[in-house]
């Protein structure tokens, strides 16, 4: 019998497996043959941990303004995760867009920190121990594919859906069903978007810094979005995508805006915009208004004027599809905080059971925010537990 089971070791899970008591006995549950496995890729493998700045500007980084892990956040800011790993001797780096990551760039040296802790307050952790089936009676009682284990309380730290190569295929979401919970929609988050233009493959390497970009649904404007774009070989990428595209759909319409308001008519279009433009972009927008690039701009009749204009402030692409979960960072949607309590992230409806990590509705910008919130609510979990 033990005090708590964890059921997964990414962010949340190996930090609500060190803050909590030494005096607790706890299992950790992992299915893959290591801790940490998605943890140990992100960011390349580097691990951008966390972002700098005051902790009140994370908020906005989060869906709901962050609404549902204010507190885990308050509680655990960027600062106080900063201050832990470096306490752990490791050395880390702030980049000049805020990004923070260990010196090394190696994830690797993080994990390490979490699995010596581990072993040095003597948790006990199973690898590849896959969870079949979760009971609640008195107790918890946890069906692996090798036995079953029971405890007075249970934390469910088993991340999302995307990258399930990686363990993370959404088995939270069944067993917080099966445990009575509501599932708020699932979609993928941090993804690229697909369009269909074959001519976009000529774009492929190219961004475009602090662009405008408007997201349309059904002919009306939903919201303006400012920020970097990537022109990918089939599509659309960059923060300014990847940090929006939890609002997408398939069919949607983006109009990107090059703040191009006056040319010189004299000179020919691929001159007049060489100044403002790769060069790739203006045989592009050519191609699409089918202009006539041999004459200069003053002898155009309106209709070409017109049709570059809304080339320059309007240029269309409609969303085939958004990256799958495959190609997707995170997940949108999760365990609905209707029936989480946001201040200590336990179960309204079972007493014990705890929440932590991507496994809730919580989902974040790029930059460190998402890794930053796991350890935020990990961190949250083990100090109520504590408490009682």
């Amino acid at each position: 019998m033990y005090d708590v089971i964890i059921i997964g070791s990414g962010p949340a899970g190996l930090m609500a497996g060190i803050e909590l008591k030494k005096e607790l006995k706890v299992l950790i549950l992992e299915k893959n043959e290591q801790m940490g496995k998605k943890l140990l890729v992100s960011g390349a493998g580097q691990c951008n941990f966390t972002h700098s700045g005051s902790i009140l500007e994370f908020f906005s980084k989060y869906n709901n303004e962050g609404r549902f892990i204010k507190r885990s956040l308050s509680l655990f800011t960027n600062e106080d995760l900063i201050e832990f790993f470096i306490d752990n001797n490791l050395d880390i780096v702030t980049r000049e867009d805020g990004k923070i990551f260990p010196k090394s760039l190696k994830a690797k040296d993080i994990i390490n920190i979490f699995e010596n802790k581990l072993i040095k307050m003597k948790r006990e952790i199973k690898l590849k121990n896959k969870v079949i089936k979760i009971e609640h009676g008195e107790d918890f009682t946890v069906h692996t594919e090798t036995g079953k284990y029971e405890s007075k309380y249970l934390i469910i730290a088993t991340g999302g859906m995307t990258y399930p190569s990686l363990g993370t295929s959404g088995d939270g979401y069944d067993f917080a069903e099966s445990l009575g919970h509501r599932i708020e929609p699932l979609n993928v988050g941090l993804s690229p978007v697909y369009i269909k233009d074959d001519e976009l493959v000529n774009l492929s390497g190219i961004t475009l810094k602090e662009i405008e970009l408007s997201h349309y649904r059904n002919g009306k404007k939903i919201n303006i979005f400012s920020g970097d774009l990537l022109f990918t070989h089939k599509g659309l990428s960059g923060p300014i995508i990847i940090d929006n595209s939890r609002y997408f759909k398939n069919g949607d319409q983006l109009r990107l805006n090059f703040g191009i308001d006056s040319l010189n008519e004299k000179k020919l279009i691929k001159n007049a915009l060489r100044e403002f433009l790769p060069e790739k972009i203006t045989i592009y927008l050519m191609r699409k208004c089918n202009l006539d690039t041999e004459k200069p701009m003053i002898q155009w009749n309106k209709k070409e004027k017109n049709k570059l204009n809304e080339a320059l402030h309007e240029l269309k692409f409609s969303i085939d599809s958004l990256g799958n979960i495959n190609e997707s960072m995170i997940t949108c949607g999760g365990v609905s905080f209707k029936d989480t309590s946001s201040k200590t992230l336990q179960s309204r409806m079972v007493p014990g059971l705890y929440f932590a990590g991507e496994v809730l509705d919580v989902d974040g910008e790029s930059g460190g925010y998402n890794i930053q919130a796991a350890f935020s609510m990990g961190h949250l979990v083990a100090g109520e537990i504590n408490k009682i």
